[in-house]
């Protein structure tokens, strides 16, 4: 049975349509994931952007664990883009000195570097 490429297009279409259902339920159960997390750190939450501040700071420590060489600022900030999260370089990096302050991630000087602290 041979596929004309009209059919091959309709196809390469559907399967688009589907990995886009596929990563918008994704992001959906992550969101769902982390609003639990945000939830659970209720006693941080002083107003509607504490919310979203435990939510980013939630997917730059995953981030951060899956990568376990590092990321620098560049990269982490790329990581979460294509994620679905776009957040300011400034906003990341004192998202990463607050959690440096509380013991949850490292920065490596010499080489620009953020790492999740192991306990």
């Amino acid at each position: 049975m041979a596929l004309t490429e009209k059919d091959m297009m309709r196809r390469v279409q559907e399967i688009e349509a589907a990995i886009a259902d596929l990563e918008a339920e994704k992001r959906a159960l992550h969101h769902l994931l982390y609003s639990t997390v945000a939830k659970e750190r209720a006693s941080e939450i002083h107003d509607k952007r504490s919310y979203k501040r435990i939510y980013h700071e939630e997917r730059i420590r995953l981030a951060l664990q899956n990568n376990r060489s590092g990321m620098t600022l560049k990269q982490l900030s790329g990581n979460l883009l294509r994620q679905g999260i776009s957040i300011k370089d400034s906003t990341l990096r004192s998202h990463l000195s607050r959690m440096a302050k509380r013991g949850l991630v490292s920065n490596d000087r010499s080489t620009h570097r953020w790492r999740t602290v192991t306990v």
